[in-house]
């Protein structure tokens, strides 16, 4: 039973800090339009601040490995809040109009950080979860990624509106960090993310019980060569590629998304952006819960994304 709520915590707040986290990624790019009026910056540096996402994976993403291997779940999870956390915190000063500067220093830091974030579902799946609710528990994981970036589409063009005068756009700027930051609430959830023991006191399976003696004998040389045998792996790779694809497709399609309709839409107001990208995780998510109580395996790792774009015709 104690598991069990210990299961349930860390997912709670796992998926808050990958919400907040994943929604700060679109966050100003879908209001390009807005923010170049109010900081007087070319469109391409605001599109700055959703590629640097993608421009810190590359060289970060096998030192954040690293740390999870090395220092487990707790710590990594820690710093990915703290660093959400600080990182969503430093924008609260980037109100000014010459401040921009500041928005790409919270964007960086929040752009590290999600390296631990993403890769925390699977891990929390193996050390916390039963065989029979490894693929649900990662799933629940991933959901607030996915759950956050369609938020970051629809709240802010909701929040800051397109003044004539550009100085009636910062007050709304100032609500949308402020709201971020209020939301985080670092100090308390990181001391509670922090008492969480480091794995279960009664392993769910046998696999686990292994990989625990394993990780005792963790160390440089061996995190290479699993890197090395994943990077030989056919179809590891051909899954890696596959994926990347999505991502890059993806990406180069949301971050100029706000640029491409105001080319064609000039005198529209973009209200809001649906990404049923959170409603498939939702289906997602049943449906695996299902097909696992049944027994039956699946393949659950290709999927196709559909975005719904609402307009809201200006006269």
């Amino acid at each position: 039973r104690r598991n069990q709520s210990l299961q349930e915590a860390i997912l709670t707040i796992f998926i808050f800090y990958a919400a907040i986290n994943s929604y700060q990624w679109r966050e100003y790019a879908i209001i390009t339009n807005v923010v170049m009026k109010y900081y007087n910056v070319s469109a391409a540096t605001v599109d700055w601040t959703s590629i640097i996402y993608m421009a810190f994976y590359a060289p970060l993403v096998i030192p954040a490995s690293y740390i999870l291997d090395k220092k487990g779940l707790r710590v990594a999870g820690l710093i990915g809040g703290l660093g959400t956390a600080l990182g969503t915190c430093i924008k609260v000063f980037s109100v000014g109009r010459d401040s921009f500067w500041i928005v790409l220093v919270g964007q960086g830091i929040l752009s590290a950080t999600q390296l631990l974030i993403i890769n925390l579902p699977p891990r929390i799946a193996a050390v916390w979860f039963k065989p029979n609710e490894v693929s649900t528990g990662c799933s629940l994981g991933v959901f607030g990624t996915q759950l956050g970036c369609p938020l970051g589409f629809v709240l802010p063009p909701i929040i800051v509106k397109n003044h004539e005068n550009a100085e009636d756009i910062g007050p709304n700027l100032k609500v949308l960090c402020w709201g971020l930051a209020a939301a985080i609430i670092p100090g308390a959830l990181a001391k509670f993310f922090q008492d969480f023991p480091q794995q279960p006191s009664k392993l769910p399976n046998i696999t686990q019980f292994e990989e625990r003696k394993l990780q005792a004998k963790f160390s440089l040389r061996s995190f290479f060569e699993s890197i090395k045998v994943s990077m030989v792996n056919v179809p590891f790779v051909i899954h890696m590629v596959a994926y990347r694809i999505n991502i890059a497709v993806f990406s180069a399609v949301s971050t100029p998304l706000n640029q491409f309709i105001l080319q064609y839409f000039p005198r529209n107001h973009i209200l809001y952006l649906f990404d049923l990208f959170s409603k498939r995780r939702c289906i997602y998510v049943r449906f695996g819960t299902e097909v696992e109580n049944f027994g039956i395996p699946f393949y659950r790792n290709c999927w196709v994304d559909f975005e719904f774009l609402v307009l809201e015709f200006s006269n």
